[in-house]
């Protein structure tokens, strides 16, 4: 009875002659059009933004029905130079959802509306069931680059309808920063691009990104540039970004931004979820990210000026939340993986923000907690305060790998690095980074050196802990299958990828599209099945 009651009124709700589905909203005080957040069984979560305090905000769905939304201002909203932005978001949970198995009449129209102002027009449902086939958008660290606006819009053009997305880390650049998240004047923001309103011209083409927040939940991993430092109203934010301290840090933007799923252990830091025939579990695996420059504060060093001053101390490279064995989220991990819902999926995908293989600028160092080293003179007087991280310590390889090994996972996938790569364990676990999306910084193999990211003065180092060339975790990366052998890798700012789970096949697709030459649209590069012959 309640598939037939949804049936018989979409046609009502859409009745309004000219009525688009995709229609641009009325954004006088919408900043976004709504997006679906926590899907369950039978309920899904609704949010949107807008830059004035409305009184009158509500989910209209179905036969008219309503859901009036709890609203809140967001706190740390500024521009670049630190000026408060107001920002309020909007939410409400639309319940009593037919089960989603993948059927049009099981899809909800629905729409937003605060003070008057209305939304386009969409579809939501609740959380597939098992064995719903799913096209699912494998991309991460967008941060507003160049290429992002065409990825988005040829995965669309290409794939038609996208039913979720898992997103690696870094979403934008500073999480504090408003015009990176909302159209304030700039349409090449994080929303409008995500949800097909973005305007970013290449060459002779012009794209809008894609309406996929929209109608597709979106799963996300925090990277290092979902977390933010020292708050302060005395300097700008790009400084607050990278003032982080060993514990002084925080995700406070990211957070009331999105509605995650949570765990008990990591809240919606690291949390694992079912989506239809997928166990997607999200780790919290990332560290700030500095130069390389010895007498700087750097991965490698701290400045030489604040020797003195234990206050600005940074720690160097450090980690934001433990994965080494026997931390919390590590044996949260292991409970996770011994889970009935766990075993039951039939697949299993681990999504984190650093590689734990890979060809790119930022697999290195080493991924360990840096290892202090004090030099001084003859006098005995401190000339320098030096972090090392040991090859052989690496957490990501020698604690996470063994234990996702064993318990069967099928994918890895991970961002970072910026550049496409995928590699295979001999035990048959597949690693993919698709993160070539909107820029790239380089791939390193074949006797190209990753320099700058070594440390400057090499005098105090163990040369080994830092791989100049290949896959530091010692893996051999796979070509394309649709490309030359010669080729190992897609690192490019002409040539943006995409990735696509279908999980009807349990294949994932990679597709490049070349900005330069727009005519041939894009193209099939990969494909490979996750399935670990189960």
């Amino acid at each position: 009875m309640r598939l037939k009651f949804w049936t018989g009124v979409i046609a009502a709700l859409f009745c309004v002659a000219g009525m688009s589905t995709n229609m641009r909203a009325d954004t006088r005080h919408l900043l976004t059009e709504p997006m679906l957040q926590n899907p369950t069984g039978d309920s899904v979560h609704v949010v949107w933004f807008t830059d004035t305090e409305t009184k009158d905000n509500k989910i209209i769905y179905g036969n008219k029905q309503e859901v009036t939304a709890d609203s809140e201002k967001l706190s740390r909203m500024r521009t670049f130079s630190g000026k408060r932005v107001s920002v309020w978001r909007h939410e409400g949970i639309v319940t009593d959802l037919p089960s989603y198995r993948g059927n049009a009449q099981e899809r909800v129209p629905y729409y937003v509306e605060s003070d008057g102002i209305k939304s386009g027009r969409y579809y939501l449902q609740a959380k597939p069931q098992n064995g719903t086939k799913l096209n699912i958008l494998l991309t991460s660290d967008g941060q507003l680059k160049d290429m992002v606006a065409a990825n988005l819009e040829m995965a669309e053009k290409t794939v038609g309808h996208i039913d979720a997305v898992f997103y690696a880390g870094d979403l934008v650049n500073i999480p504090d920063q408003a015009d990176e998240w909302f159209d304030m004047g700039n349409a090449n923001t994080f929303f409008s691009l995500m949800q097909g309103n973005g305007q970013k011209t290449l060459g002779s083409k012009t794209y809008q990104g894609a309406a996929i927040l929209q109608e597709a939940p979106l799963y996300a991993a925090v990277g290092n540039h979902e977390f933010m430092g020292r708050y302060s109203d005395a300097y700008d934010i790009g400084l607050q970004f990278n003032d982080v301290m060993p514990d002084d840090f925080n995700t406070i933007s990211y957070e009331e931004l999105f509605t995650m799923p949570k765990s008990q252990a990591g809240d919606e830091l690291y949390y694992a979820e079912t989506i239809g025939d997928v166990r997607l579990i999200v780790l919290n695996v990332t560290r700030m990210w500095r130069n390389n420059q010895i007498g700087e504060k750097s991965d490698y060093s701290e400045d030489v000026r604040s020797l003195g001053n234990p206050l600005m101390t940074s720690g160097g490279s450090v980690i934001y939340e433990p994965i080494k064995k026997g931390s919390r989220q590590y044996k949260w991990l292991e409970s996770e993986l011994d889970s009935k819902e766990y075993h039951d999926a039939k697949y299993k995908v681990v999504m984190f923000h650093h590689q734990a293989h890979g060809l790119g600028l930022n697999v290195i160092p080493p991924f360990t907690d840096p290892v202090k080293k004090e030099i001084r003179d003859t006098n005995g007087k401190l000339q320098q305060i030096l972090y090392e991280y040991p090859l052989e310590k690496d957490y990501l390889l020698h604690d996470l790998e063994p234990l996702l090994e064993k318990a069967g996972v099928d994918l890895v996938f991970n961002g970072h690095s910026h550049v496409w790569n995928r590699f295979q364990t001999a035990q048959g676990m597949n690693y993919l980074e698709s993160s070539n999306v909107g820029n790239n910084y380089g791939a390193f193999t074949d006797g190209k050196e990753r320099k700058e990211m070594v440390p400057s003065d090499m005098q105090y180092f163990d040369a080994n802990d830092y791989v100049l060339s290949g896959d530091p975790g010692g893996l051999e990366p796979i070509s394309p299958l649709f490309m030359d052998k010669s080729v190992q890798y897609i690192a490019s700012n002409e040539v943006t990828v995409f990735s696509i789970l279908n999980t009807q096949t349990g294949i994932v697709s990679s597709y490049a599209y070349d900005i330069t030459k727009p005519e041939d649209g894009a193209k099939k590069i990969d494909y490979f099945l996750i399935s670990r012959g189960r």
